[in-house]
């Protein structure tokens, strides 16, 4: 499966409007490691000011800039280029899935009829993107978890002003990246809502013989429930140290593979059980 993942053609689609250039490197490997990046582009006014951050980055990892004019101020004509270009490619059977840089809730539909047709579709964006879009995706990435980045070409010229004393000025706090790149997101502590979708999840992968679920089977019935989950916001490196350090809810081992296979806890199998968060 993971060969087949490998060789899965995506198009990475990237709507500047809604994106950091600062994270263009991490958000590049984090598609890559789903498929082969056949096409790459990126949507954008490039006649705006606003677009100058991102030039440096075109050349630097082969994006074809898609330009679109904003006709009317308020309107976003990149998302209607994007998707046109979205549905082109399905039909023409050049990709098998589709990997949406934004987030922006206006691609929720687009991501619905792209699943329809059997594709693939990963969606990276911040955690402020609306769950709808999230949920409409196999998978979604946040950038929030990614490191700014730089290109080694850009990173060390020196900052508009900066010439004669050879010093970058300090970034502002109050700027957007600023923020963003400050905001390093704490442990969540799992309520009740992950504690029913762990359980259902594992409770639908038990194998009926072995009484066992594998965790990487378990792990893909989540991401189908939830995209945007992942273990790192609880503050574990796997899902199987997720598991582990509940004893209470879930017995962890290995199979005679080698694998690791998770199943509810005695005290934790009852449907009707009232344990309602996972003790930490």
């Amino acid at each position: 499966m993971a060969d087949a993942a490998s060789a899965r053609r995506l198009a990475l689609l990237i709507d500047a409007d809604n994106a950091q250039p600062g994270l263009v490197q991490p958000t590049l490997l984090a598609a890559a490691s789903r498929g082969r990046l056949t096409v790459r582009r990126i949507y954008g006014d490039w006649t705006s000011s606003n677009m100058a951050s991102w030039r440096s980055h075109l050349l630097n990892h082969s994006l074809r800039p898609i330009q679109q004019f904003r006709i009317v101020g308020g309107k976003n004509a990149t998302d209607s280029a994007l998707i046109i270009d979205a549905m082109d490619l399905l039909h023409s059977g050049a990709v098998e899935g589709f990997c949406i840089v934004s987030s922006d809730s206006d691609f929720t539909a687009l991501a619905r009829r792209l699943q329809e047709a059997g594709l693939f579709v990963m969606g990276i964006g911040r955690r402020t993107t609306p769950v709808a879009f999230q949920r409409a995706c196999d998978e979604f990435v946040f950038t929030d978890e990614m490191d700014d980045e730089r290109d080694e070409a850009t990173k060390d010229a020196p900052a508009p002003g900066a010439a004669k004393t050879g010093k970058a000025p300090p970034a502002k706090s109050g700027t957007p990246a600023a923020a963003e790149k400050k905001a390093q997101p704490k442990p969540q502590k799992p309520g009740r809502a992950l504690v029913k979708l762990l359980k259902e999840c594992v409770r639908s992968a038990t194998d009926e013989v072995t009484g066992w679920a594998n965790v990487g089977k378990v792990g893909q019935m989540i991401r189908q429930a939830d995209p945007g989950f992942t273990h790192k916001d609880y503050g574990f490196s796997s899902l199987s140290d997720l598991f582990a350090s509940q004893k209470k809810l879930f017995d962890i081992d290995f199979d005679e593979r080698r694998q690791r296979v998770v199943r509810l806890a005695a005290g934790a199998a009852d449907p009707q059980s009232r344990q309602e968060s996972l003790p930490i």
